[in-house]
């Protein structure tokens, strides 16, 4: 059996579906994205809960825009979005404070932030204390992730050193 192949009609709707997915901006493609869910609301309203919580991003362009991809990305009434693009030009008062803003907002549970981000502000990663929103330190495809750096990681290493000294006490 020979491979299968792929009928010109369809093989055009797959480039063009590529075309979408590869051009465009994290925010040109939040708004695409907004403007069908809008479409979607008329139809079935959401309903406001206290359980809804949100996904925050402090990355690079690329993996933000995959996250926006996968569907995190929002934009509140007041215009705030729930992710930070870092680039060569985004400075670390502008990397604190959306930090500091990401950790104090109510509707949001998880922090993602790459781990080359989460260098330049270590000393806010390191004292953040709070269980929610959590803090995950993730890879980005430019810099390689290093466990020794992880806050998480860390703190369970130091919480089973601190349970293995009192297991050896008894």
């Amino acid at each position: 059996m020979g491979p299968k192949t792929v009928s010109s009609s369809s093989s055009a709707f797959f480039s063009l579906g590529f075309s979408l997915v590869t051009s465009g901006t994290p925010a040109a493609i939040h708004r695409r994205s907004t403007a069908r869910a809008s479409i979607g609301d008329r139809l079935r309203p959401s309903i406001p809960t206290n359980s809804s919580a949100l996904i925050a991003i402090i990355a690079d362009e690329d993996t933000v825009t995959g996250f926006l991809l996968a569907g995190v990305g929002n934009v509140d009434l007041r215009k705030k979005t729930n992710y930070l693009i870092v680039d060569n030009k985004t400075t670390v008062k502008q990397i604190e404070d959306a930090f500091k803003e990401f950790t104090t907002r109510e509707d949001i549970a998880i922090v993602l932030i790459s781990q080359y981000v989460a260098n330049m502000i270590r000393f806010l990663v390191d004292s953040y204390n709070r269980p929610v929103p959590a803090i995950l330190e993730i890879p980005s495809k430019d810099h390689p992730y290093d466990p020794a750096h992880d806050s998480v990681l860390s703190r369970v290493k130091y919480l089973f050193s601190a349970e293995s000294v009192a297991s050896d006490r008894r």
